[in-house]
């Protein structure tokens, strides 16, 4: 794993909802990172200042550390671990092969079979 300390501020997408609050997305060098897990969230606070922090993964399971200040009411990305074989969240599914390629395209039917050319 490659770990990288930034501490840049950036855009944020997040769900504020009740009085919980959850990054979904981050843009960066122009390149938007979608969210899949919030791993962890903690709060701290620097004299007034209310901090709270998010530890997230991405699709490729990599790690940012991100925070928002409620006060300045500003999102930073503080660190990023990168995974040095990067893993899907999750597990992909195996295709299908009785399934379209793409929507409204149909699978080529197999030669031999019935209603085959």
């Amino acid at each position: 794993m490659i770990y990288e300390d930034l501490r840049e501020r950036i855009g944020v997408r997040a769900d504020f909802r009740g009085r919980r609050v959850t990054p979904l997305a981050f843009r960066r060098k122009g390149r938007v990172h979608r969210l899949r897990q919030v791993a962890a969230r903690w709060e701290e606070r620097q004299g007034g200042r209310r901090l709270l922090y998010f530890s997230c993964l991405d699709d490729a399971g990599d790690l940012y550390q991100l925070h928002f200040d409620a006060v300045e009411v500003s999102w930073h990305l503080d660190a990023v671990q990168v995974a040095a074989d990067p893993v899907p969240f999750g597990r992909a599914r195996p295709a299908d092969p009785r399934r379209s390629p793409s929507p409204g395209r149909p699978v080529p039917a197999e030669r031999g079979r019935p209603g085959a050319p």
